[in-house]
């Protein structure tokens, strides 16, 4: 049985581990240069230095997934990144809300990959509607301010394949 000071010891230095690998990890995503990408999506408009939006996009797929991930042009990621980036009537943008983001790029590269538009139902998927709307996706209620989030994907029966 530990006793009380070796327990907060190992927790102190879990925690500066932790830390440590975050401020890593963050030092690391700031340094993407996402400028190389300003031709990412074949047959678009090359991304412009000053289109912020598409850049945070970017570096904020980058982070999430990985930049071969976004750079192979068969990936669902890759896929995802340029519909969020060109075709994505909300337009959202992760320097707004970096998770609300995170989770539209999550479904959007889920259906992509699932191929949604075989589905026996895809209602408002990839339309202007808020994820929490389309068909399948529950979301929390939001409390005091707080944003909905995604808590259940169900597309049972629903010819969802990949």
């Amino acid at each position: 049985m530990m006793t009380q000071p070796i327990k907060m010891n190992l927790l102190i230095t879990i925690l500066s581990l932790l830390l440590s690998l975050l401020t890593t990890s963050q030092a690391a995503s700031s340094t993407i240069n996402t400028k190389l990408y300003k031709n990412l999506c074949k047959g678009r408009e090359p991304i412009a230095d000053n289109d912020k939006r598409a850049h945070a996009i970017i570096k904020t797929s980058v982070e999430a997934s990985t930049s071969s991930s976004i750079a192979s042009r068969d990936s669902p990621q890759h896929k995802a990144t340029c519909w969020m980036i060109y075709d994505d009537p909300r337009k959202v943008d992760p320097r707004g809300n970096k998770a609300k983001y995170l989770e539209r790029y999550a479904l959007v590269t889920f259906y992509v990959n699932t191929k949604g538009p075989g589905w026996s139902r895809s209602d408002h998927w990839l339309t202007k509607e808020d994820e929490c709307d389309w068909y399948g996706v529950t979301c929390t209620r939001p409390l005091l301010g707080l944003n909905k989030r995604v808590t259940r994907l169900d597309l049972s029966f629903n010819k969802v394949e990949g």
